[in-house]
């Protein structure tokens, strides 16, 4: 049974052997494309990081429904590590 089917298997593969190729090819293309894609990653990470630490960005945003307090914004400008807050309000409209 197992070499009738390995043989059955290799004649149907012959027989539209366009169609298998197209296939494996399509299989190779996604494979590389994903190698590439999990390769790249962590330079990418890195190259923004780098780009944000340059141009002074923010590291953390900070959101509340309900709006944060003033003892809270001290709190969080008490902090060694935090150099400056900017506080704002935003609203998410139809028109």
């Amino acid at each position: 049974m197992g070499k009738a089917l390995i043989k059955d298997n290799l004649r149907r593969i012959w027989k539209t052997r366009g169609r298998f190729l197209a296939i494996l090819a399509i299989i190779a293309i996604g494979c590389g494309f994903f190698a590439g894609v999990k390769v790249t990653s962590p330079d990418m990470k890195a190259t923004a990081d780098k780009y944000y630490k340059d141009q002074r960005l923010m590291d953390i945003h900070l959101i509340s429904t309900l709006g944060f307090s003033h003892k809270e914004i001290e709190k969080l400008s008490a902090d060694d590590d935090v150099l400056g807050i900017c506080g704002g309000y935003s609203a998410d409209l139809y028109i």
